[in-house]
């Protein structure tokens, strides 16, 4: 009886023993390192990653490429993961030329996005790449991807460009599943075409850890694959196109329109000076930017949709080569000399040019487009002509 008692006080004290240290255990997790557990528990939680569609490309009518896309190292970065701001901000400005202030900004306007990778820079060199990379253990918030970005072929103004989307646009675009690293156009047939061009982004829901590593706990990872952008076949010629850009006087601004007179379709679109828009896909410095936009012959302005000119002027070939089937003049013909304007009734009609250009054959009063020479010829038709 004795040792039965001994047995059950040694089973009551061992008991005991199990919830002091029970106790004890759930002291030190609630109390003692609770809000460091609170934080972990709420890191760990299922989140839902964007994944970006490849944008649709741009040929001409024979299916020769104007805009494609090529393989980029971009940068990201994701804020809930950065240990020491400062030394993050010296290192990118060190490494990759990133300004500080540059940094603070993008840190500043995603404060909200702790747990989203934010893209930081595109289209680095893959030798800096390699040299980054054996560094970016110090830094755990910063990852290389290797992701499509845009190249345009050859300077134009109607393709437009593509640039990283704003906080404005996103914020418009977000029901449309625009995220805050997607590309969009800005100008041109890319923002024209941007519905068709860009496609739809899908998504990934996986469950992550406070590291944001995937934990594979979900028995299927949910996911959505992205619908990749159409292509758009255009009715440019590259040929022609090249012609005309390498015949144009390159120290004079002004524009060129090839037109396929039956179908309506623009062969050939060039407007002079033109622009390198593969500047606007990696990060553009404030230098050339401030080159760009100080330059006094404006290469950016598209005069073929942006340039004020003068409406009667187009008519002016139309009306020689009428004339010319015609037979009621032939290159050589001359009226009579412009003096700055004709009377025509009781009304004087008035040439750009106000001490008038003289006596002019047809191919002169092409050149320099005399008013009067056309005004004289329309006299040489009917209304019923």
């Amino acid at each position: 009886m004795h040792k039965l008692f001994s047995k059950i006080k040694a089973i009551n004290f061992a008991v005991t023993l199990l919830f002091v240290f029970l106790g004890f255990s759930l002291f030190n997790l609630q109390i003692v390192k609770g809000e460091e557990y609170s934080q972990i528990a709420e890191n760990n939680f299922v989140r839902v990653k964007s994944i970006l569609p490849i944008r649709g490309e741009i040929y001409d009518q024979k299916y020769r490429p104007i805009a494609i896309n090529k393989s980029s190292f971009n940068l990201y970065i994701t804020l809930s993961k950065i240990r020491d701001r400062r030394q993050l901000i010296e290192f990118l400005e060190n490494s990759l030329l990133l300004k500080a202030e540059e940094t603070e900004d993008v840190l500043y306007r995603h404060r909200f996005y702790l747990y989203q990778e934010i893209l930081l820079l595109q289209n680095i060199a893959y030798e800096k790449v390699i040299e980054l990379s054996e560094k970016l253990d110090r830094f755990p918030s910063l990852q290389f991807k290797e992701e499509s970005i845009r190249e345009y072929l050859y300077d134009n103004h109607f393709t437009g460009y593509v640039a990283k989307i704003n906080q404005e646009e996103q914020t418009r675009l977000k029901e449309e599943g625009y995220s805050i690293n997607s590309i969009i156009g800005k100008t041109g047939l890319e923002k024209f075409y941007e519905t068709k061009l860009a496609g739809k982004s899908g998504y990934e829901v996986i469950q992550v850890n406070a590291s944001g590593k995937d934990l594979g706990f979900l028995k299927h990872n949910i996911q959505k694959p992205p619908s990749h952008g159409h292509d758009l076949i255009l009715t440019i010629d590259n040929e022609l196109q090249e012609f005309i850009s390498k015949i144009f006087p390159a120290d004079l601004n002004g524009s060129i329109i090839l037109m396929d007179v039956p179908t309506g379709g623009i062969l050939a679109y060039v407007s002079n000076p033109e622009f390198d828009q593969n500047i606007f896909t990696g990060k553009i410095s404030a230098e050339v930017w401030n080159e760009i936009n100080q330059d006094p012959r404006k290469p950016m302005l598209d005069r073929i949709i942006h340039g004020t000119y003068p409406p009667g002027s187009v008519y002016k070939p139309v009306m020689a080569g009428l004339a010319l089937e015609t037979n009621k003049i032939n290159l050589n013909t001359k009226f009579s000399p412009c003096e700055g304007g004709i009377q025509i009734g009781n009304r004087f009609f008035k040439c750009w040019y106000e001490d008038g250009h003289g006596r002019l054959t047809l191919l002169d009063a092409m050149k320099y487009s005399c008013d009067v020479y056309f005004y004289e010829l329309s006299l040489l038709f009917s209304l019923d002509e």
